[in-house]
């Protein structure tokens, strides 16, 4: 083993000894982003690739949220890396929301809106996901459904519908954001959303609501009325 390489396992070893004995909340954003790299990074110094990630994207959040292409734009990173931190952002949001918050009751507007807000933390494209509820309208699962589509009349109803019947989910509520623009639905949503129910009472599943994400900013379509139809 070189010198240089001795030099890199020796504070590798030296990181994980600093976290076993004192857990994450010691380590800087860079530091545990440099430890997630331990993986892919074998024989580099992952401290400087990091900080120019971190450089480059703000924070930890928006590194793990970027996409592959903005990734590769960070010297030192390529198409295998890029790949890898795509899919650490993607574990690390699954996990989030689906193991942690397992059975949550999400009965409400504003429950469902809180727990929609975690789908969408530093993304930077439009994304819709379905969040999958039981018979008692508690959590079961949440899954991405379509990214990067300019509405959701875009989205494919197969990909729904797989979601729901893989987890035997009763009643949904279809979730997408608005990264840049203003959290209201087009006419396109309405009508897409209309048939979405139409298409899943066929097969005794509830869309409960459709939700938009603006930032901070949340519009509920039931809560609009636009569900009055159905369910009086």
């Amino acid at each position: 083993m070189s010198e240089k390489s001795e030099l890199h396992s020796g504070h590798r070893k030296r990181m994980l000894e600093r976290f076993l004995a004192k857990g994450i909340d010691c380590f800087e954003e860079h530091e545990i982003l440099e430890v997630l790299l331990f993986s892919i990074f074998t024989r580099c110094n992952t401290n400087e690739i990091s900080h120019r990630l971190i450089g480059k994207f703000g924070s930890l959040m928006n590194v793990l949220s970027a996409s592959k292409n903005d990734l590769m734009t960070v010297s030192g990173v390529g198409e295998n890396a890029a790949g890898y931190i795509c899919f650490l952002g993607e574990f690390f949001t699954k996990f989030r929301s689906n193991a942690a918050d397992k059975r949550r009751p999400l009965n409400s507007p504003e429950k469902l809106a809180e727990y929609a807000k975690t789908l969408f933390t530093g993304s930077g494209e439009e994304t819709a996901y379905v969040v999958l509820l039981d018979r008692s309208l508690c959590l079961v699962g949440s899954e991405k459904i379509a990214e990067g589509l300019p509405d959701v009349s875009h989205i494919a109803p197969k990909n729904i519908l797989r979601a729901a019947l893989g987890k035997k989910s009763e009643n949904i509520v279809l979730v997408h954001n608005h990264p840049d623009g203003a959290a209201s639905f087009s006419a396109a949503d309405i009508s897409a959303t209309r048939h979405l129910i139409n298409l899943l009472r066929e097969i005794d599943i509830e869309m409960k609501d459709h939700i938009i994400i603006s930032g901070e900013n949340v519009c509920s379509m039931r809560s609009l009325g636009f569900f009055n139809e159905y369910w009086g």
